[in-house]
C-alpha cells in the first residue's frame, strides 16, 4: 500500500450503500485512502440504513440510535488501520443525509479521531447536546451544506447543527444552494476546497 497521508471516509445516506458516495471521492486530497462502508441494517426500501428501521420512526433521529453503529464502524476502521500499518492519519468524513448524522455522531463521540466533517443535506441527531461540552470540537473543522428547497431534511436542521457546533467551539463553513435534497453546484465546489485545504 502506498503511503497514506489522510483518510476520506464516505458515509452514505438512508437506502444507500458502499457505492453511493464515490462521486465525492473525486474531491479527496492526494495520497488519501478513501473508505466507503455500507450501513449495517437492510432498508425495506432497498439499500441500507445506519439505524434499525424496526424502531419507531421518531427514534431514528435520536443520537443514541447512532451510537452503536458509530462505535462499531470506528472499531472496524481502527483494526483495519492497525493491520495495514496506517498510524494516526487525519480523518475527514463526508456524510450525506442520514450519513451526515453518522458523521456528526462520530465527531462528537471521538473528537480526537476526526479532523474534518462535511455534512451534506443532513441533520445532527437530537439529544446530542448531552454529549457536547464547550471546547469539545476546538480541533474539528465542519462544512455544512444544504439545499434551501430541501423538503426531505429541511434547512432548519442545518441551522440547528450549526448552533450546536458553534457552542462547542467548532470551526464551521456553511453553504447553501437553491437545491432540493442533494448537493448543489456551488456547495460541491466548496466541498472540494474544504477537503483540500
Amino acid at each position: 500500500m502506498d503511503q497514506v497521508e489522510s483518510i476520506l471516509l464516505l458515509i452514505h445516506g438512508y437506502t444507500g450503500d458502499e457505492n453511493s458516495m464515490w462521486i465525492f471521492g473525486r474531491e479527496a486530497p492526494a495520497n488519501a485512502l478513501i473508505v466507503s462502508p455500507r450501513a449495517p441494517y437492510p432498508s425495506s426500501l432497498g439499500g441500507y440504513s445506519w439505524v434499525d428501521e424496526k424502531k419507531p420512526l421518531i427514534s431514528q433521529q435520536i443520537f443514541s440510535q447512532y451510537v452503536e453503529a458509530a462505535t462499531t464502524l470506528k472499531t472496524t476502521l481502527d483494526q483495519y488501520f492497525s493491520q495495514n500499518d496506517i498510524q494516526n492519519p487525519p480523518i475527514a468524513i463526508v456524510g450525506f443525509s442520514q450519513g451526515a448524522a453518522m458523521a456528526y455522531t462520530l465527531s462528537i463521540l471521538y473528537p480526537q479521531w476526526v479532523k474534518k466533517v462535511a455534512a451534506l443535506a443532513g441533520f445532527i441527531p437530537e439529544g446530542c447536546d448531552a454529549y457536547i461540552t464547550p471546547g469539545l470540537m476546538d480541533n474539528i473543522e465542519y462544512f455544512i451544506a444544504h439545499g434551501e428547497n430541501d423538503q426531505t431534511v429541511t434547512i432548519e436542521k442545518a441551522v440547528a447543527a450549526y448552533t450546536y457546533l458553534n457552542t462547542a467551539g467548532a470551526k464551521i463553513k456553511y453553504c447553501t444552494d437553491q437545491s432540493e435534497h442533494k448537493l448543489g453546484a456551488s456547495c460541491f465546489r466548496g466541498l472540494g476546497a474544504f477537503l483540500k485545504s
